[in-house]
């Protein structure tokens, strides 16, 4: 549509109106090359088969993927093996230490997928795709034996609260935020689950959040632990994909 005008009136200029319909032959000759070289990008999966790995984000986590003297091991990598194994692809796979590491991952193409424990959330949901949720967890409040146990959310306001930045749990209390104004937290990027539970039992904060399976590892390492709160029942898991 921007060639043919300029054309006509070349065309025009020149008295050769018969020619007029060598422009429209030319223009859809033009045009059809444009389309040709629109290509749409390969998918993930065609990258995937193309070249020959699948490349994963991971947590450093025992629930998630951890490293033995066996080798690689949990229940992530047992899954996300399963899955290389079916495409029949090589499998590689990148641990890191926290769960605000990942998204960068993802959006920056370093990864084709997280397969870290990560819950299915509405702000995750603006970015990412999420695969089937494979398993649920709770949520809890977790706060130290003798230091009084929170029966509500009201119970917290004026306790320090620290959670990992970027996670699920933020998400979490933040949409609690608007049904409690008074409700505030802490977020911090640089420890895991296991340093900030070690940061209650050291009663160097109040209180933290933890997913079911997370706690039910770590607080054997930290027997005055306690869960104070279900703050959500039935969080649903599922593998995350850039879109």
């Amino acid at each position: 549509e921007n060639i043919r005008p300029y054309a006509v009136t070349a065309l025009k200029s020149r008295g050769d109106y018969g020619s007029l319909w060598s422009v429209r032959l030319l223009t859809i000759i033009i045009l059809a090359a444009l389309i040709g070289t629109c290509s749409a990008p390969p998918s993930i999966l065609e990258q995937i088969l193309e070249t020959g790995e699948l490349r994963v984000v991971t947590r450093d986590s025992p629930t998630s993927y951890t490293i033995g003297p066996n080798g690689p091991s949990g229940p992530e990598y047992d899954l996300v093996q399963a899955f290389a194994d079916e495409l029949g692809v090589t499998l590689v796979m990148e641990s890191v230490d926290s769960v605000s590491e990942i998204l960068p991952k993802l959006l920056s193409g370093d990864a084709h997928m997280a397969a870290a424990g990560l819950s299915v959330t509405d702000d995750r949901r603006r970015v990412l795709n999420f695969g089937h949720p494979y398993k649920s967890v709770d949520v809890h409040l977790i706060y130290k034996l003798g230091t009084g146990k929170p029966r509500s959310i009201e119970d917290v306001f004026g306790r320090s609260i620290e959670v990992i930045a970027s996670s699920s749990h933020d998400d979490l209390l933040m949409a609690l935020k608007e049904a409690y104004p008074a409700l505030s937290w802490t977020e911090n990027a640089d420890v895991g689950l296991a340093d900030l539970l070690a940061k209650v039992a050291n009663d160097e904060i109040d209180l933290t959040v933890a997913d079911s399976p997370d706690f039910n590892i770590q607080r054997h390492f930290y027997p005055d632990l306690r869960i104070a709160l279900d703050l959500e029942i039935g969080d649903r898991l599922a593998w995350a994909f850039p879109k």
